[in-house]
């Protein structure tokens, strides 16, 4: 048995299928409701300890995602509370039970810092404070609390993928979200950066190999050729050209936006700011 937190998820819902397509016995935990789901689904609670040790029971391994996705929440700390600290429980209680592996999905995001080199690769580590925000650096805890558990007969992947995209973004995710913008020409400039995506279904794919590798690393980037911003917008729409926004500018705007008009409106902001 193979239980898949997060499962009604974007990643989720295309791992679970990969998994059910492959024969698995998989059991799906998520907090939200997902009526077509073709394997057992648990509602409930990833902070729930209870819940936890229930979902655990019986299972060979665990594909960990259930997290909040959003680079932006009102109060920060909610990373930390449901990102963080639920991975280290349900490594611990999923090592306590006999499972012998545990996947963890955390994020690309972790790797990243304004010195991070080209080309970025799994062995770089820049530190906690130097990562752009609450959500990569409650991804990295999470990393460091699942790999505590990491024993002889317990095996701990991290899996770090880039942007996803793809089929079936009913909650339109991050990536989603650009692309449609972008289409729309609803983006009046750019702010210059490197992107890394990956299709979906290449993701759940490579999940899978993870779980069934006999030895596996302990951590992998998910992820293709990087490019830039403006080569992913030329790509999309070829007759616009969008102007550039100066670092220093796009900074002090998401402060302004984080720190006033989303704290007061409840609204994400449309960059979180890195602090």
């Amino acid at each position: 048995m193979i239980l898949v937190t997060g499962a009604s998820g974007f990643m989720g819902r295309h791992i679970v299928a990969a998994l059910h397509a492959r024969g698995k016995a998989v059991r799906a935990l998520d907090i939200l409701p997902w009526p077509e789901c073709p394997v057992p689904l648990i509602r409930g609670d990833i902070t729930d300890n209870q819940v936890l040790q229930r979902a655990v029971q019986g299972v060979r391994a665990v594909i960990h995602l259930a997290a909040i996705s959003n680079l932006w929440t009102r109060n920060r700390r909610d990373h930390d509370t449901v990102n963080a600290y639920p991975t280290g429980r349900l490594a611990a209680w999923a090592r306590a039970v006999g499972a012998e592996r545990f996947v963890y999905i955390s994020s690309y995001a972790t790797l990243l810092s304004a010195d991070t080199p080209d080309p970025v690769t799994e062995a770089q580590d820049p530190p906690l404070d130097a990562l752009a925000g609450s959500y990569p650096r409650a991804k990295r805890g999470g990393e460091a609390l699942a790999a505590r558990e990491r024993a002889a007969n317990f095996q701990v992947t991290t899996l770090l993928p880039a942007m996803p995209l793809g089929p079936g973004d009913i909650s339109m995710t991050a990536p989603t979200r650009l692309v449609r913008d972008l289409a729309a020409r609803r983006l009046p400039a750019l702010l210059e950066t490197r992107l890394n995506m990956i299709d979906v279904r290449d993701l759940a794919q490579a999940v899978i190999t993870a779980l069934d590798h006999p030895q596996p690393a302990h951590r992998y980037i998910l992820g293709g050729h990087e490019v830039m911003l403006s080569q992913f917008a030329a790509l999309i729409d070829p007759e616009r050209q969008l102007p550039r926004v100066p670092y220093p500018l796009a900074y002090f705007t998401a402060m302004i936006e984080e720190g006033l008009v989303a704290r007061l409106t409840g609204r994400p902001p449309a960059a979180p700011s890195p602090a």
